[in-house]
């Protein structure tokens, strides 16, 4: 299943011991995308709330290399380039605009992030 799911864009790992796939906090946004944001069975509408940090697209999602990762958190601080943190200020994160605006202070074309992230 892993490979199928990283097929898709997601990254996910295994858990032995629950034998549970777990997708990252970068692909939830991806991954809702695929199987809609609304369960087809609603005891599982609980399951369905996710932060709306989780659907933005990671600056990792982004830029693949340090020099790019170093570039734009540049343009962040700067205040060159807009975007928000996680809870915990571990992610830098974006909407789809503020990833593309980003990739043209970088001098490439739009963004590889997922399509349908907000």
């Amino acid at each position: 299943m892993i490979p199928k799911l990283t097929a898709l864009g997601l990254t996910c790992t295994r858990e032995k011991s629950k034998n549970d796939i777990g997708i990252l906090s970068e692909s939830v946004g991806r991954f809702f995308d695929i199987i809609g944001s609304k369960s087809p069975i609603p005891c599982y509408d609980h399951k369905f709330n996710i932060p709306e940090w989780l659907s933005k697209i990671h600056l990792s999602q982004i830029v693949k290399n340090d020099r790019e990762k170093w570039r734009s958190i540049y343009y962040v601080r700067e205040g060159l380039v807009e975007c928000s943190k996680s809870p915990g200020g571990h992610f830098l994160l974006f909407t789809k605009k503020q990833a593309d605006a980003l990739c043209s202070k970088l001098g490439r074309k739009v963004s590889g992030a997922p399509v349908g992230n907000k």
